[in-house]
Order: C-alpha cells, then structure tokens, then sequence
C-alpha cells in the first residue's frame, strides 16, 4: 500500500504530478504496482484491494477523467481473468496497453494541433495544458510565428 500513499501524496502536492496525463500515468503505475505486491490467495480478494486502491487514489483529483477512465479499462479487462494469477497478468498487459494508448493519442493531438496554428496568430490560452504547450513548441519548430497570451496560471505559474 506504500506506492498508493506515495502516489496520493504526489498526486496532492501538485508539483510532482500534475495534468491530466500525468495524473492518469500516476494512477496507472501505482495500480499496476500495487496489484503486484498483493499477497492475496483468492481473485476476490484481490479485486477488492485493487478497487479500494484505485478509490483512494481516484479521489484525490476527481475532476480528472483521464485518471477515471484509465482505471474503467483496466479493471473492465480484469473482470475477464479465470484466476488470480492471470489477472496479474492481464493488470500489467493493459496498464501498459493504456499508456500506449495516452501517448499515441497525444503525438496525435500535437502535430494536428500544430497543424492549427498559422503564422501572426495570437493564442489565448487558459491555465495549463501540457498537450497545449507542446503542440505550440511543435509549431514553433515548424517555423511558425505567433503570440500566446495566458489568462490563468494558478495555483503554481505554470501557464
């Protein structure tokens, strides 16, 4: 149960974990990490600490649905296990499979979204979204040219 303390912590202190994807990838290790130190004989069981796991750490950022969805997939998939032994298999297939899933999707977003930016733009952007800030390096490296003027950086600056 320490990586799921020390995940919520991260998570909480904001400057280690913050962001949807990071979130998301936080909660993912810790579950997969987690449901390989259980020491429980029977699927039941197991299933039972992963879901309190995953509650807990769940609950720390609840308007983060990255995070939501991420557990979704990955306890739908071991719902489907026969035995215990296989759902740690399948826990470490699809908490692996998501990631891939997250970063495809993301080099995705990235070069669709500096495909949007033209040059003498002005973007406005509010808070932070690290998938906005690297598709607007994106652009930079394209060549682009164009302002970004932010309207919200709080709690840390980080906009």
């Amino acid at each position: 149960m320490d990586i799921i303390r020390k995940t919520i912590k991260e998570i909480k202190g904001i400057k280690k974990v913050q962001g949807a994807t990071k979130v998301a990838r936080a909660v993912i290790f810790a579950l997969e990490n987690y449901g390989k130190e259980i020491k429980e004989k029977k699927l039941g069981n197991f299933f039972k600490k992963m879901e309190k796991a995953a509650a807990e750490l769940l609950s720390v950022r609840k308007t983060e649905p990255l995070a939501q969805n991420a557990a979704r997939f990955i306890f739908s998939k071991l719902k489907n296990a026969a035995d215990l032994n296989e759902a740690k298999k399948e826990l470490n297939f699809f908490s692996k499979h998501f990631l891939e899933i997250i970063e495809k999707a993301d080099e995705k977003i990235i070069k669709n979204a500096a495909g949007i930016v033209k040059n003498n733009d002005k973007i406005f952007t509010h808070c932070h979204s690290s998938l906005v800030e690297f598709s607007l390096k994106e652009a930079k490296r394209e060549g682009k040219n164009f302002e970004v003027f932010n309207t919200e950086t709080r709690p840390l600056f980080q906009g």
